[in-house]
């Protein structure tokens, strides 16, 4: 444990050593937003740049193929959607 005081100096430091797995981070990496259920409303909604999109009714075949399609655009775009 780190030591805290005018004697700090004189006491031993233990440093939690991480191992590699502690260390990695998926900062780089692009996570796949969700399709979820919009529950007042009923409808699928997929958010995107801080941005809700709504699909149409929750579940529907429709509204997956949009949301499909939305994804399959924003991973060829880099992780954004063109204006």
């Amino acid at each position: 444990m780190r030591q805290c005081g005018p004697f700090a100096s004189e006491k031993p430091v233990n440093h939690r050593i991480r191992t590699i797995w502690q260390t990695r981070t998926m900062s780089n990496a692009l996570r796949i937003p969700s399709y979820r259920r919009h529950k007042p409303a009923g409808k699928a909604v997929v958010t995107i740049g801080g941005r809700d999109i709504y699909l149409g009714k929750y579940g529907s075949a429709e509204s997956r193929q949009e949301f499909n399609r939305l994804i399959v655009e924003w991973t060829s775009h880099h992780g954004t959607l063109p204006k």
